[in-house]
């Protein structure tokens, strides 16, 4: 599988990627890193997703992170699609997680992955891990 993941890794930098968003500063962070990594394929899609979705073209994966409460729009928008489509969708927080998982585990190929992060810092002679704060990811098809 790890193989596999990595020779597709170079079909990324071919495709046409999309990124919609609303919030003035993270359309500037989007830019400077689209500037940073030079990824010409990025284009930018200032709104919202829900609003935004219907005139980009068919996509084969999304991936969902924060959407304020238009996920169930969103992801319905996606299932009506003829062609399958991968969805990955993060949560931080109990009520994105919660929203989620009912609109999500019923799809098909449906997985959720918990990643976890720790970062070591000195107590007095020792070193303890001090966590931070852990992400729910959910992978599924829209249809087989």
């Amino acid at each position: 599988r790890d193989v596999e993941r990595s020779r597709g890794l170079g079909d990324v930098y071919k495709r046409q990627v999309y990124a919609v968003e609303y919030k003035p500063a993270a359309l500037e962070i989007l830019e400077k890193n689209k500037a940073f990594f030079q990824t010409e394929n990025l284009q930018i899609i200032p709104g919202r997703a829900e609003e935004q979705i219907g005139s980009l073209p068919v996509p084969d994966c999304v991936f969902l992170g924060g959407s304020d409460g238009a996920a169930p729009e969103l992801i319905e928008h996606l299932c009506q699609l003829k062609q399958p489509v991968r969805l990955v969708a993060s949560a931080v927080t109990l009520e994105t997680q919660a929203e989620l998982f009912p609109l999500l585990q019923k799809l098909p190929q449906f997985e959720v992955i918990q990643l976890a992060v720790s970062c070591g810092r000195p107590v007095g002679n020792y070193h303890i891990l001090e966590s931070n704060h852990s992400v729910l990811l959910f992978s599924c098809m829209t249809k087989e």
